[in-house]
């Protein structure tokens, strides 16, 4: 497999920098005072962290963990400063790991969420009902218990590695990676933008071994949530082993 190069002068560029700064404070219902001091000196500021970024002594933040309950369920979500934030999303734009993202994907993609994921579902199941009979239809559902906790860094950067390729740019975002949680070997942050694109990259091979090891044509994700029909319970049982 052809690695994809990724510039650490591309994540630097001031032009990517300043869409991170609109995008990291697009619709902030408070303005931070910390956000109010860094847009004071902001092409300095973004000067600054540009040459650091290109010198190699930026130092990624672990942010602020706090307890939220989200769609039914306590979740630790980590707030970062601004120039994290900045970062993150210039790291995102250039990795682009979208890209190796399949159809069937929901999930912090735009114009991917959970009303697309639904209506994807709800096609599915007209499409299968029309051939077997909806009461035929067999729906098998799937959840990575405590997914973002439970991810592995040292399997995320093997994956990394072998999609990419690129020193500088690559050992910015596995510092990003370390930063959540420095001392656990597994876990990242609920609340980055980085983490968002990394969990869909993570699973990427998963939705790949299903389509095209598991031959099923209706399998959705969104983000670790799944959902795989079927025309025979037989054949939905057959697959269950394999998915976990």
């Amino acid at each position: 497999m052809k690695r994809e190069i990724v510039r650490i002068e591309d994540i630097a560029d001031l032009k990517l920098l300043h869409e991170g700064w609109r995008n990291a404070t697009k619709g902030e219902k408070y303005w931070r005072k910390s956000t109010g001091n860094y847009e004071a000196n902001l092409e300095r500021n973004l000067l600054s962290l540009s040459h650091r970024l290109l010198d190699g002594t930026w130092r990624p933040s672990s942010g602020h963990t706090f307890r939220m309950m989200t769609e039914g369920k306590w979740r630790d979500i980590t707030s970062f400063p601004i120039e994290d934030r900045i970062v993150h999303y210039a790291l995102v734009h250039v990795f682009n790991m979208s890209r190796h993202f399949i159809r069937r994907t929901h999930g912090s993609i735009k114009g991917r969420g959970c009303l697309s994921a639904s209506k994807q579902v709800r096609r599915d199941i007209r499409r299968l009902a029309h051939n077997v009979g909806l009461e035929n239809v067999i729906v098998v559902k799937y959840d990575c218990k405590k997914f973002y906790p439970n991810i592995l860094k040292a399997r995320l950067k093997a994956k990394i590695r072998e999609r990419y390729k690129g020193d500088a740019a690559i050992q910015l975002l596995f510092a990003v990676i370390d930063a959540y949680m420095p001392d656990c070997e597994r876990g990242m942050s609920i609340g980055a933008l980085t983490s968002q694109d990394m969990g869909n990259f993570f699973l990427t091979a998963l939705d790949l071994f299903a389509l095209e090891t598991i031959h099923t044509h209706y399998y959705n994700r969104y983000v670790d949530d799944i959902t795989t029909l079927w025309p025979t319970k037989e054949q939905a049982i057959a697959a269950i082993p394999w998915m976990i």
